[in-house]
């Protein structure tokens, strides 16, 4: 419960469960992906004996303005290649898209930017 609550709270909407992974490839977006993993984000620290690992959220849109969140757990060895995607609603269903499919992901850095308006 206090996962869906920290995300609505952050994100705005309430996440559809699950993610989509999108696995990136360093060698395309390498710059990218370094600015994104050293951005402070909304932290989501878990609460005191859950066992739960602490994490990193951002805002974010999909393609066609869907509202999106990406959560970044914070576990050493976590998969540097993924990116984890939340959306209020069935991702793959409302986009049509697949398995291997490419996905556009604007992500907004800090946490208090401009996409809270939009």
């Amino acid at each position: 419960p206090w996962v869906k609550e920290a995300f609505t709270r952050i994100l705005g909407f309430e996440p559809y469960p699950g993610t989509v992974n999108l696995r990136v490839d360093p060698s395309e977006v390498g710059d990218a992906l370094r600015v994104l993993r050293e951005a402070e984000g909304h932290r989501m620290p878990p609460p005191e004996g859950s066992g739960f690992c602490a994490a990193r959220c951002f805002r974010g849109r999909l393609r066609t303005g869907l509202k999106a969140g990406l959560v970044i757990p914070e576990v050493e060895g976590y998969y540097e290649d993924i990116l984890e995607i939340l959306a209020p609603v069935n991702v793959r269903e409302a986009l049509g898209v697949s398995e291997g499919d490419a996905l556009e992901v604007e992500i907004f850095l800090g946490p208090d930017s401009a996409e809270k308006e939009s």
